[in-house]
């Protein structure tokens, strides 16, 4: 258990170095072959669930409910990662260099038919 917190703050430095306010330049895409090819299908899966779940958010009139989960989604996610408390794999898709879209779609499309259903 020692070595892996020791590795874990190692990855931790080392990755925080690289990423955290080096260039916050918005969206980016980073190299598909560079990455194991699951992180694809797991972010187009991802990426058409949140369409679905807005286009239903939009249709009935709650599309601000669905925005407003996306953001909360933002915020804890960036909050966690300044905290150091998780760090995520560097998918294809990034919202922001430390922030990877799949993440942030997360909590709409889980939060969002819970709401709607209730």
């Amino acid at each position: 258990m020692k070595d892996y917190v020791y590795a874990t703050a190692e990855v931790f430095e080392v990755w925080s170095e690289f990423h955290v306010l080096d260039g916050f330049s918005g969206p980016y895409v980073n190299d598909p072959y560079s990455r194991p090819s699951h992180f694809l299908a797991l972010e187009v899966m991802f990426f058409l669930l949140g369409i679905f779940t807005f286009i239903h958010a939009a249709r009935t009139g709650k599309a601000a409910i669905w925005l407003g989960f996306f953001c909360w989604g933002i915020i804890m996610e960036t909050v966690g990662f300044f905290i150091k408390s998780h760090m995520h794999g560097q998918f294809i898709f990034q919202l922001l260099r430390f922030l990877p879209l799949k993440e942030v779609v997360w909590d709409p499309i889980v939060l969002y038919p819970c709401y709607d259903t209730v």
